[in-house]
């Protein structure tokens, strides 16, 4: 077999660039689940074919997928200080600047298409006064930041709870944590110029333990993973070459990990939820090494799958998710665990290949208002 050649610094945005759609179909699986999940009913004495069924979308929903959003959170602190060699504030202002196009623009933009639907849809079924009740019940501009609550039964180290906070389009948090993190990048600096490794230990045990502000803006996943990603960046340290060289441990490592956290059904138990940041962290050094061979093999992801990512994050949640899973059901039923377990397989991928297909013509009919709903990227 052919020796695979050392990765290079361009390689790893190549790597970076090949990771971008597969993350992304693996978030369109975290909102794909379609009937909530039934841990309680799991019997693994006598694993029933439903019992099977339900193990596959936690494998993949609750489980695997959670991989995604951390290692964006960690890509986007490693690009943050990209190219720079000593703090400068004006380079700083220059990328928070960028930053109210990429980040901050989408994130209003889809925000509002989402609170739109649904007023318009209250206003023809059950009158005006029914929009304005919605909006009071979410307190209006908190629509935009913490309306929806989720996960209100985890809880951390010290047994304090930590539930997740989103905007009224749940997916979009990714977003806000972004531009929380992306403000706060002068306190990265200091946190790692002063404390040097310490400083990621710190953020790391945060992780880990669930200990941290447990506010909106702040959770301890963005927290880390973009601190970790930034302490790499400025420490000009080759994490692609570093994870390369050490893939036959890290990969056993995390398929171990995988069957324990899915034994004990992700974080929904208490062991699961000690175990979960572990694999979380794992699978992200796992995904980077297998990124990492099919670049080598120059097995590269057109470029339109990566191009069209950001469009199909955005999308999917109020485009298509609820209409494919819904049509999965149509098609194949819910009374046969094998093709239900199929519908649930096909699914994201019919929301990724419609939502691609409406970026296609969006991009072809009207380009300038298809770069604005992408925030000109």
């Amino acid at each position: 077999m052919r020796k695979l050649a050392r990765i290079n610094k361009e390689e790893t945005f190549e790597v970076i660039d090949w990771l971008r759609f597969p993350l992304v179909l693996l978030v369109v699986y975290i909102h794909s689940v379609g009937d909530e999940i039934k841990y309680d009913s799991i019997d693994f004495s006598h694993l029933s074919s439903f019992d099977l069924y339900n193990l596959l979308k936690v494998g993949i929903s609750n489980v695997l997928a959670h991989i995604a959003v951390p290692i964006f959170f960690f890509i986007s602190g490693f690009l943050f200080f990209r190219n720079i060699k000593e703090w400068d504030y004006s380079i700083y202002i220059l990328k928070l600047k960028k930053r109210i196009k990429s980040l901050f623009l989408p994130f209003i933009l889809w925000n509002s298409i989402a609170i739109f639907l649904i007023l318009q849809g209250l206003i023809r079924t059950h009158g005006l006064d029914s929009a304005i009740d919605f909006l009071g019940d979410n307190h209006y501009l908190r629509l935009y930041w913490d309306c929806n609550m989720w996960e209100d039964y985890r809880c951390n180290w010290l047994g304090i709870s930590t539930p997740m906070y989103g905007p009224y389009l749940p997916p979009l948090w990714y977003l806000r944590d972004l531009m929380v993190m992306s403000l706060f990048v002068p306190c990265f600096y200091c946190l790692f110029k002063y404390t040097k490794f310490w400083g990621l230990v710190i953020l790391f045990f945060c992780y880990i333990s669930g200990v941290g502000l447990n506010c909106p803006g702040f959770h301890t996943t963005s927290v880390f993973f973009f601190g970790a990603g930034a302490y790499i960046s400025i420490k000009k340290i080759d994490f692609i070459k570093w994870l390369w060289r050490f893939r036959f441990v890290i990969i056993p490592i995390q398929v171990l990990l995988l069957f324990i956290t899915i034994r004990f059904l992700g974080y929904h138990t208490r062991i699961g939820e000690f175990i979960y940041p572990f694999f979380v962290i794992m699978g992200s050094a796992t995904a980077f090494c297998i990124a990492t061979f099919f670049v080598k093999k120059a097995l590269l992801i057109p470029h339109i799958f990566s191009e069209s990512s950001f469009f199909i994050y955005l999308s999917h949640y109020i485009l298509v998710t609820s209409f494919s899973t819904s049509l999965m059901k149509v098609l194949l039923g819910t009374s046969n665990p094998l093709l239900m377990s199929i519908g649930y397989l096909l699914s994201p991928f019919i929301s990724v290949t419609i939502c691609m297909l409406v970026y296609l013509f969006l991009r072809r009919i009207t380009p300038s208002i298809c770069s604005i709903l992408v925030g000109f990227r």
